[in-house]
C-alpha cells in the first residue's frame, strides 16, 4: 500500500486522477441509490398488495388515490408492526407470559390479546369518526 495515497486528502492528487476517484464515487453512490429504490419500490408493492387484500373490495377509484396508496403502504405496514410490538411487549403482557409459559394453549392469552385487539379498534374508530368530522 502507498503511503502517500494514505496519507495525503484527494485533493493532492493530479487533476485527472482525482476526477477518476470522483466518478467511482459517484457510481458507486449511485449503484447504492439505485439498490435502495429498488428495494424501496419492491417492498412497497409487496406492502400495498398486502394492504389491498386487507383491505378487500374497497380500493382507491382515482389516480391520485392510487399513488397516495402505494406511497403510504409501506410506512403504514411499519407502523402497524411497530405498534403491535408495542402494545405486546408491557408489564401486564409480560405477567400474562410469565403466569402461561408453561401451558401450550392458554384462555388467559386468549383473553388478553383479544382484549388489546378490541381496544385497537375501538381507538381507530374513534379517531376515525374524529377525522370525519
Amino acid at each position: 500500500m502507498d503511503l502517500e495515497a494514505v496519507c495525503l486528502p484527494e485533493v493532492w492528487l493530479p487533476g485527472e486522477q482525482r476526477a477518476s476517484e470522483w466518478r467511482r464515487l459517484d457510481l458507486q453512490m449511485l449503484r447504492s441509490l439505485l439498490r435502495f429504490i429498488g428495494l424501496y419500490l419492491g417492498l412497497t408493492a409487496a406492502a400495498a398488495l398486502a394492504l389491498s387484500l386487507v383491505a378487500w373490495p374497497h380500493r382507491p377509484a382515482s389516480l391520485r388515490g392510487w399513488i397516495v396508496f402505494f406511497v403510504a403502504a409501506l410506512p403504514v405496514i411499519a407502523i402497524g408492526d411497530w405498534l403491535g410490538s408495542r402494545l405486546s411487549r408491557n408489564q401486564l403482557s409480560a405477567r400474562v407470559e410469565r403466569a402461561t409459559r408453561g401451558l401450550g394453549f392458554s384462555w388467559i392469552r386468549v383473553f388478553y390479546f383479544l382484549l388489546l385487539v378490541i381496544l385497537f379498534v375501538v381507538a381507530c374508530v374513534f379517531l376515525t369518526s374524529l377525522w370525519e368530522r
